[in-house]
């Protein structure tokens, strides 16, 4: 018997999260306890706080992506679950991971044979698929071995947008199947009831062994802070926005001055002129704070946030 195993990739912003947080329960509601494992830049705790509220088990990896300089801590998590039936795994990998890497490892490490072969979903920014003037290969790159695609941020968007957006996805992969958080749980469902059922096979030309340089390709900067009990919600947004156009994403959890006994999880994606606040539903997390983009001055956004606590205590 294996234990479905689910690869989460997506841009940075592409709402990785967000498919988790609406599949959980679903998955919940059809009788599928998943596990996940949340590897982001620095501190997986901002994204294990949003679930941790729903009936999953979260098993954070901070620090280095998990296609190379995390890979053996992924491999760890991965040996050392405690698997059950009707269980799924899912593998949230952060916004600049080498897809084909992953799977690499996934397959290739037979100490993995409890697991089945990894489905690879890739969430989708619809409204700013392509639209970026950086790491346009790196998004198409991750979505060219998906078995499954999520269009995310479709609301409001002109259909002629969704029509290129649909044409473009098709030119770079066909074969990938469009599916909701909904619709997949109802998958997942079925393998976890019968786990000797093999995944979806990946698309023709599936993962080459390849190097992979993940600073030479991505020159990312991403730093983890902690952050001061309360700031004013003002304050948290200047800080944000003075670090545009290097910022590419940020997000963290915060209780704000208007609402100093409530936390929140809060995101930016870069490009944006306003920021995300989502409720927690308990408290009780520590407030941090992760921050990623090209050229960021660790000693500059340290003394800009340690400057929210003062301005958070004026009148």
């Amino acid at each position: 018997m294996q234990t479905p195993l689910v690869l989460l990739v997506g841009y940075l912003g592409a709402g990785k999260t967000t498919f988790l947080q609406r599949i959980i329960p679903a998955l919940g509601g059809l009788g599928v306890r998943p596990r996940v494992i949340l590897n982001d830049y620095q501190d997986a705790r901002v994204d294990a706080a949003r679930l941790a509220a729903l009936d999953a088990l979260v098993t954070p990896i901070s620090g280095d992506c998990i296609c190379c300089g995390s890979r053996e801590e992924l491999l760890s998590a991965l040996l050392t679950l405690e698997l059950q039936a009707n269980q799924v795994v899912l593998i949230e990998a952060n916004g600049t991971s080498d897809a084909a890497e992953l799977h690499d490892i996934l397959v290739l490490d037979r100490r993995l044979s409890a697991f089945t072969r990894p489905v690879q979903v890739t969430v989708i920014d619809a409204s700013r698929w392509q639209k970026r003037w950086f790491d346009k290969t790196l998004e198409r790159d991750q979505t060219e071995t998906a078995s499954h695609l999520w269009l995310n941020w479709t609301e409001g968007l002109a259909p002629t947008r969704l029509e290129t957006v649909e044409l473009s996805l098709k030119a770079v992969n066909a074969m990938a199947q469009r599916i909701t958080p909904e619709s997949f749980a109802s998958q997942l469902a079925a393998l976890s009831a019968d786990a000797a059922t093999a995944p979806p096979r990946l698309p023709s030309g599936e993962a080459a062994v390849r190097s992979h340089d993940h600073l030479a390709r991505h020159h990312f900067a991403s730093i983890g802070v902690e952050f001061p009990p309360v700031v004013s919600r003002e304050a948290l947004k200047a800080l944000v926005m003075s670090l545009t156009p290097q910022l590419r994403r940020a997000k963290g959890v915060v209780a704000l001055a208007d609402t100093p006994h409530k936390q929140f999880a809060w995101s930016y994606i870069g490009g944006d002129r306003v920021l995300r606040f989502d409720s927690l539903p308990e408290g009780g997390f520590a407030p941090v704070a992760v921050f990623i983009g090209t050229q960021l001055s660790e000693t500059e956004l340290l003394e800009q946030v340690a400057a929210l606590a003062i301005n958070a205590r004026s009148p």
